[in-house]
């Protein structure tokens, strides 16, 4: 069964923090940084996000989350051990 697109559907404030686990204070900082999806004025003193927006914000935090983590991982397989070779540890015999 297909869905219908609902990326156009609009969001109450309340469902934009369901969704991102973000407080109003803060997305609006992030607002203000132009690090948050802008509000789409639907006539004066009404603004608010669509699903399509909070998706598509969503998905590009997590590309870039997931960019940092192959390039961490990459610097982290790089790196050199530092200071001097060990010995390998000779086994011990009790007795």
């Amino acid at each position: 069964m297909m869905m219908p697109d609902d990326d156009d559907r609009y969001l109450s404030d309340d469902e934009v923090t369901k969704l991102t686990q973000i407080s109003s204070t803060t997305r609006w900082r992030m607002r203000q940084q132009g690090t948050f999806p802008a509000l789409v004025e639907l006539s004066p003193g009404k603004r608010m996000n669509t699903l399509g927006q909070i998706r598509k914000w969503k998905a590009a935090r997590l590309a870039e989350a997931e960019r940092k983590a192959e390039r961490l991982a990459k610097e982290q397989a790089s790196r050199r051990k530092r200071g001097r070779p060990r010995k390998a540890a000779e086994p011990h015999l009790n007795g």
